[in-house]
């Protein structure tokens, strides 16, 4: 596939994600999970992390404020969740993750003024 300016513009924001956690990393792997807000204002987000079980692992609503990141350590501990972002009066998104072995991988959310996406990162 060739690269185009519209490959390169959508894909060069992942690769600053990427790239991103992987400096904050910890020196076992890279944070869980990360919510960056990329509208024009402040947001009330609320995120839940669930086992398949059922078994709630984390609820919280935070606000987070334009070009802001709020991070959790450790919430999944190594198991398959459930990780449902809703923003409060906006958009909200749902993705099933399995955390790698050895605390390697984090699950990187993107909110955006019509959108919640998801991306799996590797330390």
């Amino acid at each position: 596939m060739p690269i185009t300016r519209r490959w390169f513009v959508r894909t060069a924001p992942l690769a600053a994600l990427a790239l991103a956690g992987c400096s904050s990393s910890r020196e076992t792997g890279v944070t869980d999970l990360s919510l960056t807000n990329h509208t024009s204002s402040e947001v009330t987000v609320t995120v839940r992390v669930v086992r398949k079980d059922d078994t709630r692992v984390l609820a919280d609503t935070v606000s987070i404020a334009v070009g802001a990141t709020r991070t959790y350590e450790n919430p999944v501990d190594g198991s398959t969740v459930r990780v449902s972002v809703d923003v409060e009066n906006g958009p909200e998104g749902t993705r099933e993750w399995t955390e790698w072995a050895s605390d390697s991988s984090g699950l990187f959310v993107d909110i955006r003024e019509r959108d919640v996406s998801f991306s799996v990162v590797a330390a």
